[in-house]
């Protein structure tokens, strides 16, 4: 365990809002989710060494939520090809599998990625043919101003040293290259009504938890300007996984959960919230973040 500064301005003071277990089950004892007193952001602290998290990511013991990966990630690359119609070099940190790589191929971009678990690097390999180096990015040392774009899908949050990794992306950006970074919006209405249970906090694995205010700063101190901020889908997994522990937590009767679990995980109860959920991304307020920036004094617009 270790208690670390804010990663945002280096302040050591902090606020305790929730103690947290982790959901998965990986480490045992309550983490705590703090905000600091300097600047706001909030992280979680104390938190598992990162030899330690770098060892259960690399076992396969964390997974990843269902609303980041599939659908999302098809509809982030629509994204990024309507953003930048005339495909160059593109940089996927921390690919995974490479499903977007393989999305953005398809697309015509020529495509790399880095991933520090060795056997998601070689699954990608294999199965997709892709070029992914296994390690973090500063490890794969690209060249200066090398790639049109730079993802960052689900990552930053998980990293601990975010101002670190934004710097690189500045650095292997090329002019007018365009770097898309997505998190969990922790100043989201979901964020707010769940409190403590919210799933997208998954405490100890995220590290630092955004909102649109501490994210755009985090990028301007590290060289990059946002050129446009929204949100992303993905609210129907977040809020049933954090209504599931908000009923687990406060419903201790069996009987009492599985009806109130039938009540408001229902077919018929998702449909009345698909519209509202859409509003709320239209709002700024849905439960993910995405900013696509570019390097500060680069004069090109995303559209």
């Amino acid at each position: 365990m270790e208690t670390v500064p804010c990663p945002h301005c280096g302040a050591a003071g902090a606020t305790l809002l929730w103690p947290m277990p982790d959901r998965l089950q990986v480490f045992a004892g309550d983490f705590s989710l703090v905000r600091c007193r300097a600047c706001g952001l909030l992280r979680t602290s104390p938190r598992p060494a990162w030899s330690e998290l770098s060892a259960a990511y690399a076992a396969g013991r964390y997974h990843m939520p269902e609303d980041v990966g599939g659908s999302a990630i098809k509809s982030l690359a629509r994204r990024i090809t309507a953003l930048s119609p005339q495909p160059g070099r593109a940089l996927d940190v921390g690919c995974g599998t490479g499903e977007l790589l393989a999305a953005l191929r398809q697309d015509g971009w020529a495509v790399q990625g880095v991933e520090p678990d060795a056997t998601l690097a070689r699954q990608a390999r294999e199965e997709s043919g892709l070029d992914v180096f296994v390690g973090d990015l500063a490890a794969a040392a690209f060249p200066d101003g090398h790639f049109d774009l730079v993802v960052l899908w689900h990552v930053l949050e998980h990293l601990p040293e975010p101002r670190a990794t934004l710097a690189e992306v500045r650095r292997v950006l090329r002019p007018a290259g365009v770097a898309v970074i997505g998190v969990p919006n922790a100043a989201s209405l979901q964020a707010r009504l769940f409190g403590r249970y919210w799933a997208a906090y998954d405490v100890p694995w995220h590290l630092t938890h955004f909102t649109p205010g501490t994210l755009g700063r985090l990028l301007e101190q590290t060289g990059l300007r946002v050129v446009r901020l929204a949100c992303f889908s993905g609210s129907w997994s977040t809020y049933v996984r954090s209504l599931q522990a908000l009923i687990a937590a406060h419903v201790r009767h069996p009987g009492a959960q599985t009806v109130l679990r039938l009540l408001l995980l229902n077919p018929l109860w998702r449909a009345t919230l698909k519209l509202p959920f859409l509003a709320l991304e239209r709002w700024g307020r849905g439960p993910g973040l995405v900013a696509y920036a570019r390097r500060q004094g680069d004069k090109e617009q995303a559209q």
